[in-house]
């Protein structure tokens, strides 16, 4: 196996020039989110769900206070 090590093939990438490329990706990443279009995809929740929320609390309100759900 430590032979194996020291074999270099032709395109092989050093690790540093790995970790180069694996930072400036993420930097485009947070680059796209951090824009407003960005932000809104990523806390845009469907408004079902938001309605969903609601109606299960308002039906858990009215259990909690003894009146007859809808």
């Amino acid at each position: 196996m430590h032979r194996l090590s020291l074999v270099t093939e032709a395109g092989q990438v050093e690790p540093r020039e790995l970790v180069g490329a694996a930072f400036s990706e993420t930097r485009g990443t947070i680059r796209n989110i951090s824009g407003v279009a960005g932000l809104r995809a990523a806390t845009s929740i469907p408004a079902s769900l938001l309605r969903d929320a609601r109606l299960r609390l308002r039906w858990r309100r009215r259990t909690m206070h003894g009146e007859a759900p809808d």
